[in-house]
C-alpha cells in the first residue's frame, strides 16, 4: 500500500478489518485537521470531527491484491 485517500476515507475501519499485517491505524481529525491519536477502546468522540484511515506501518505490508 502506497498512499490512502484521507479525503475520501468515511473511516468505516473495513480496510483496518482485512489487513493482517498491521499496516493501517484509524485517526481522528479535528477541526483543524490534526491528526489525533485514537483510543479504540473510548467511544468518546468529543475532540475530533472525523475518522480516517492512515498508513502506520507501511514497511509491513505485502502488496497483495484481489484480482
Amino acid at each position: 500500500m502506497a498512499a490512502l485517500h484521507e479525503e475520501k476515507c468515511i473511516g468505516c475501519g473495513r480496510c483496518f478489518k482485512v489487513c493482517p499485517r498491521g499496516v493501517l491505524e484509524l485517526v481522528g481529525l479535528n477541526e483543524d485537521g490534526e491528526r489525533i491519536r485514537m483510543d479504540l477502546d473510548d467511544d468518546e468522540d468529543e475532540e475530533y470531527e472525523k475518522k480516517v484511515m492512515t498508513i502506520a506501518h507501511q514497511e509491513l505490508c505485502i502488496r497483495w491484491y484481489a484480482a
